[in-house]
């Protein structure tokens, strides 16, 4: 049952603590002494196709950085010099 809006939130996880399977991951990979970023960073740059190594970076990037979204501005095509502003959300998009 969802709490009455104005409520404050109790229980659960505090925000930005992993869950035990990702919590898990990180522990393995502390114990090995591993790290995931800096093996795929290493793996791209040897890789000698420059296709394939941007591939692998911007594969990467979305773990680094928000990705943005999709803005598209034009004017009003009924002549009233106002702005139309389409915002679409392409991070649930899937890139081919």
């Amino acid at each position: 049952m969802a709490r009455p809006k104005g409520q404050p939130k109790l229980g659960g996880r505090q925000k930005g603590t992993p869950n035990k399977d990702t919590q898990a991951l990180f522990d393995i990979c502390a114990k090995h002494g591993v790290n995931v970023f800096e093996g795929m960073v290493m793996i791209a740059a040897q890789d000698p196709d420059p296709d394939r190594k941007f591939e692998k970076l911007e594969k990467i990037a979305q773990y680094l950085y928000p990705k943005r979204k999709a803005i598209e501005a034009t004017l009003d095509p009924e002549g009233g010099g106002g702005f139309v502003i389409k915002i679409e959300n392409y991070s649930q998009k899937e890139v081919k």
